[in-house]
């Protein structure tokens, strides 16, 4: 995915926005494709096909008077319940499929005038359509039809799957071309889901007291993951740069009613594609999109914590045995260095370095790598208590910093700006000590001989606001701490 945070932008307004299928596509989509960002324009279409499903599943429940999440029902009651939603959505196939397909025609349309679509681009899409509507369909429970959902994304994933789940023989074609777009283009939307199926099977299996372990396929799927998907993956909360604000309290004033607390609202991602919750929801009938929002015992956090450690400690053993086998073909000696150390001394003679040193060397190297210091994520992590979650956001957002810094901060393999760390350590409440080791957890320091970083530091020190160590800048002149959120 090429920008996260337009892609997050634009299906905030996809999904907020009640739009004609045309104005959806030119707003939200068309970007994305004139972009050749086929990733982010994927997942749209699949987000714009999931919407009118989920819409119309809405307006069902709101016409038939049915509960949002319906209490256990009894065996009559039950089966009269899934009689009429059955026949409902039966009916609604014939709908479904036409939104599915009017996707397409505009997509071909653009392609018409600006060249020629990628192969297996139609079949992807028509897939990927179709197993939400099949898998909506489904008579059996969620956890039914949320099985079957990840099992046509599985066939999408891997050509050998095609075969295992059972694909009709007059659709194999159709999925092998759409595997080869997957491939190519480097589709995430289908590994997503298998993912969470694995993360999911996993979970259960640890909570029934086995240990089925990390599939190595997963962990590289998982050690490729775009971050947008990682944030879904940790149930992450995005925000566009403007979040829409929906009204908590209001109160009369002379205009008539006006909005005395707002809350700003995050993306609902959630609600359209596999996030993990430690909820049980009880609506275990037709009445909701498949594969999403999936209870599970296990603390998902912590578990992908582990994974991404186990993927990091992987990584670290290839980098190393690259370095001893580099150094075993490779002189240390530096013919600029004069200086008369024992290396310099062996090189000179030309003897090199013996195996045994080289090991002593790749060894300690490896110690000093395994034993490292406490990472900015687990900082940030730590930092970000859910008790003063609301007072965190605050102080960010008046100094004009994305509430997604937040998210964004607890990914290792996101890079941050010097600013945004030293606005999240004032915004986490953390001493001069945390602070420090915390700049320094994202590669930098305060430095005691630039002006500006001094007075930062003594702010600290001080247990000063992020408002209160602004103005003093300001007063100096020196560059206030602020992001660059749209105002």
């Amino acid at each position: 995915m090429k920008n996260e945070a337009e892609f997050i932008e634009l299906a905030d307004y996809l999904l907020a926005e009640d739009m004609k299928l045309e104005e959806s596509f030119e707003r939200c989509l068309l970007p994305f494709l004139e972009n050749k960002d086929f990733d982010a324009f994927s997942t749209l279409c699949y987000l714009l096909f999931a919407k009118k499903i989920k819409g119309n599943l809405g307006k069902f429940r709101k016409r038939e008077n049915l509960p949002e999440l319906p209490i256990k029902l009894n065996h009559t009651l039950a089966q009269e319940y899934d009689s009429k939603i059955g026949d409902w959505k039966r009916e609604q196939k014939q709908i479904w499929s036409d939104r599915v397909q009017s996707v397409i025609r505009l997509t071909e349309k653009y392609y018409k005038k600006f060249g020629t679509m990628p192969f297996g681009m139609r079949e992807y899409m028509e897939r990927c359509g179709n197993a939400l509507i099949h898998s909506t369909l489904q008579d059996g429970g969620f956890t039914e039809r949320s099985l079957k959902m990840i099992s046509y994304f599985l066939a999408l994933s891997y050509k050998e799957q095609i075969k295992i789940q059972h694909i009709k023989p007059e659709l194999v074609a159709k999925y092998e071309s759409a595997h080869k777009f997957v491939q190519k283009y480097k589709i995430y939307l289908p590994y997503y889901y298998v993912i969470v199926g694995e993360l999911w099977k996993q979970s259960i299996s640890n909570s029934h007291g086995k240990d089925c372990g990390n599939s190595l396929p997963i962990m590289n799927l998982l050690s490729e993951l775009p971050n947008v998907y990682k944030s879904f993956l940790y149930g992450y909360r995005l925000y566009p740069d403007n979040p829409r604000e929906e009204v908590l309290m209001s109160w009369k004033g002379k205009d008539g009613m006006e909005p005395l607390a707002t809350r700003e609202l995050p993306v609902p991602f959630y609600d359209y594609l596999p996030t993990f919750c430690p909820v049980k929801i009880k609506d275990e009938k037709l009445t909701r999109l498949p594969c999403t929002q999936i209870y599970c015992e296990t603390d998902m956090q912590l578990y992908l914590d582990n994974i991404y450690k186990d993927i990091e400690l992987a990584a670290l053993s290839r980098k190393i045995q690259d370095l001893e086998a580099f150094l075993s073909r490779n002189s240390l000696f530096d013919e600029t260095d004069n200086s008369n150390t024992e290396l310099q001394k062996q090189e000179r003679k030309g003897q090199g370095l013996s195996s045994e040193q080289i090991a002593k060397h790749v060894e300690e190297i490896k110690k000093r790598l395994t034993n490292k210091s406490k990472n900015f994520a687990d900082w940030a992590r730590d930092g970000n208590n859910p008790s003063r979650s609301s007072i965190i956001v605050r102080i960010l957002e008046n100094a004009h910093f994305n509430r997604n810094n937040l998210s964004r901060a607890a990914d290792p393999s996101k890079k941050h700006e010097k600013d945004t760390v030293i606005a999240l350590a004032f915004a986490f409440g953390y001493s001069w000590e945390e602070a420090r080791q915390f700049i320094a957890a994202a590669g930098y320091c305060l430095s005691d001989s630039i002006e500006r970083d001094i007075v930062i530091r003594y702010a600290l020190e001080k247990n000063f606001s992020l408002v209160s160590c602004n103005k003093i800048l300001e007063g100096l002149k020196f560059g206030t701490i602020h992001g660059k959120k749209k105002t």
